[in-house]
């Protein structure tokens, strides 16, 4: 039972981070002031979902989160399985919701492809995937320095949230800024075309941001382990 709402409060989660991040980047775009609205919303979202669920699955919403947290031995394998089939289900649902609302209202979608990621006029794949892995390398060091310790938890949920919204800001413009590949999978599936081509750019660079960041973690922990000694 204790799982269950650990993967029911992370597709939740999840589904709500996508509706309102790509729903405020579909209605106001990705550049200039639409870019700000867009990084608000998809951190806003994610504060008010880490002070509603942190304490039950620790408010992860993003697969290479959980895989970080896989490898610092703080989830098991199964539940790393099971957070990941729920932000996965949470994301396509969140976007079937946009899907829906954007073909049967008068709203139209100004990024004309639901918010997805795209690498197209970057000069290459090469540059999408190492904005990208920066993005989440930052994103998941935060995540994971602010919630190891307690005496931060009752500013955890602003400080990631706001980590979030910064690395939104900054690659919004540029990939539409992933960070998640569940944010990414959704919308691509919906979209078609480029951004189904480019998917694995913003599946793979993610995964490899926060495996560096829970890594670089790790060393670091081991060193002071060491200084103490």
């Amino acid at each position: 039972m204790e799982s269950l709402k650990k993967y029911l409060t992370e597709f939740v989660g999840t589904y709500l981070l996508v509706i309102f991040g790509c729903g405020t980047a579909c209605i106001f775009g990705m550049t200039g002031g639409g870019a700000i609205l867009s990084a608000l919303a998809f951190g806003l979202t994610y504060m008010a979902a880490f002070y509603c669920f942190g304490t039950i699955s620790g408010c992860h919403l993003n697969p290479a989160i959980s895989i970080a947290q896989l490898l610092m031995r703080k989830l098991s394998f199964i539940d790393c399985v099971g957070y990941i089939a729920a932000q996965i289900v949470g994301g396509i649902a969140g976007s079937a919701v946009l899907y829906g609302i954007i073909a049967n209202s008068s709203l139209s979608d100004v990024t004309g492809r639901f918010a997805a990621n795209s690498a197209t006029g970057l000069g290459g794949f090469w540059v999408a995937l190492i904005i990208e892995s920066i993005l989440s390398f930052a994103f998941a060091l935060t995540y994971i320095r602010v919630t190891e310790k307690n005496e931060y938890k009752a500013v955890t949920g602003g400080v990631t949230g706001l980590a979030l919204t910064l690395c939104v800001i900054l690659g919004s413009g540029v990939t539409g800024a992933s960070v998640n590949p569940a944010r990414s999978l959704g919308p691509a599936l919906f979209a078609g075309g480029d951004a189904l081509r480019d998917l694995w750019i913003f599946i793979a660079a993610p995964i490899v941001g926060a495996l560096v960041a829970a890594i670089f973690t790790l060393f670091l922990e081991r060193r002071t382990v060491k200084s103490r000694a």
